[in-house]
């Protein structure tokens, strides 16, 4: 059974791809959602006696993605993005294991929560993915309908209604959109 941290800090020390898509977390062939708790306890000092806590897996690929930043910095960019923050003793010994520098760390919980990741067809179902020979068939709107890009010279024609905008000759707007060319645009200023 592979459980989410490992699977997390496999990923970041072989510098594979995470995928993050709505509320999942993908690794390859399995995903996650962002809330799973994964088996590292959330530090607390020793007279605290509530039960043990869990950092979510978006948290920790939070802080990987932020783990240049001093503690300082990263607090609240973490609360803007609405993530709960590592704390600052769990930091350097979370960094250290997830990069391969240690084997283990002491927030690690061998009997805390290991939820299982979700099969690929269930997500891609749920995504709106589906296999590679199996295309997906969306209702096209009106207003989605492909349109022919317009030229430099349909631009000019629709912004200008006659000979003359603002003061400026038809053939100097043409010049500056490359419609005509440079001998034209010679004759034209010797005309006026």
């Amino acid at each position: 059974m592979v459980d989410c941290l490992s699977l997390l800090r496999t990923y970041n020390i072989n510098r594979k791809e995470i995928v993050e898509r709505d509320d999942f977390i993908i690794f390859d062939q399995s995903a996650f959602p962002r809330s799973t708790k994964t088996n590292y306890q959330i530090f607390k000092a020793v007279v605290d006696k509530t039960p043990k806590d869990y950092y979510t897996l978006e948290t920790l690929l939070f802080l990987l993605k932020h783990a240049s930043m001093i503690h300082a910095h990263y607090l609240p960019k973490a609360n803007n993005a609405k993530i709960p923050p590592i704390r600052f003793p769990d930091r350097r010994s979370l960094l250290n294991y997830l990069n391969g520098d240690i084997d283990t760390a002491p927030g690690i919980d061998k009997n805390g929560p290991m939820d299982m990741p979700v099969s690929p067809p269930s997500l891609k179902r749920s995504l709106g993915v589906t296999g590679i020979d199996e295309p997906i068939h969306r209702p096209r709107h009106d207003d989605q309908k492909k349109k022919r890009p317009a030229t430099n010279e349909h631009i000019v024609l629709k912004l200008i209604p006659e000979d003359q905008v603002f003061g400026f000759n038809l053939n100097c707007i043409k010049f500056a959109f490359n419609i005509v060319s440079y001998q034209e645009t010679l004759a034209s200023q010797n005309r006026v």
